[in-house]
């Protein structure tokens, strides 16, 4: 994603940018017919390999985020019906790009996902209005049986909002405002894998630290652990994850 810091050219600066705003057409988009030549070329290269194309987007509140930038956040409270519009937008453009992306691959798909970092910056008041009905429109166009979230920003409030609304699976990623017995206790029921932290515990732990954490999560009683790695990720720590997820898996 682009840094919020400054306007790089993509950003709606005014609340009638949004107003002119219309859903993107992936078939006229040349990134994406850029993808779909890639897509081809990997195909041709590695026959019999797994290659999927992806939509290449994220979810409904962080593109409105990235083109609106701060400006959507104080809009879903000073200006809400330019807020919805945006979300309107951004969720037609998001169903569209995955059935576009799904045609070229020849896939009838039967479970939606859902990447929408940024719907935690908005507090649960907000979520009924500007977050779940756009998950829920999302899921019933793409997610006939079911779909997943990676969030990272979520706490605790927002977890019992997610309730009975087919999710299928949850990703916190490198959300540090939860604890795994939160998701137990508040969004029972539903699979979800836990991150060792990619700086804080990847990057400047230690091997023991990394393998004192690990066994902390599997006791909670998760039962996928992962991690992402950064540039200068000490190798003995990667070693320590792997040892101690073979050791675990018997």
């Amino acid at each position: 994603h682009q840094p919020m810091i400054a306007n790089q050219g993509h950003v709606l600066e005014t609340p009638e940018a949004v107003d002119r705003l219309a859903p993107a057409d992936p078939w006229a988009s040349p990134r994406f017919q850029r993808h779909v030549e890639w897509y081809r070329q990997l195909r041709e290269r590695f026959p019999g390999e797994r290659i999927g194309l992806s939509a290449g987007q994220e979810g409904p509140v962080t593109t409105a985020g990235l083109l609106r930038g701060p400006a959507f956040f104080a809009d879903c409270l000073a200006d809400p019906a330019r807020a919805r519009r945006l979300l309107d937008v951004c969720t037609e453009t998001f169903i569209a790009w995955t059935r576009a992306a799904d045609e070229v691959e020849g896939v009838a798909r039967r479970r939606a996902g859902i990447a929408d970092d940024y719907a935690g910056l908005l507090g649960p008041r907000l979520w009924p209005e500007f977050v779940l009905p756009y998950y829920q429109r999302i899921a019933e166009a793409l997610g006939p049986d079911g779909w997943s979230l990676h969030t990272e920003l979520v706490r605790r409030e927002h977890l019992p909002l997610l309730r009975g609304l087919g999710l299928t699976s949850i990703n916190f990623s490198e959300d540090q405002y939860l604890q795994p017995r939160d998701v137990f206790e508040l969004l029972p029921g539903v699979p979800f894998a836990w991150h060792i932290l990619t700086v804080g515990e990847m990057q400047q732990g230690t091997p023991e630290s990394v393998r004192r954490r690990f066994m902390e999560i599997v006791a909670a009683g998760v039962t996928e652990v992962r991690c992402e790695l950064t540039v200068d990720t000490p190798p003995e720590n990667v070693r320590a994850f792997l040892q101690v997820a073979a050791e675990l898996a018997g």
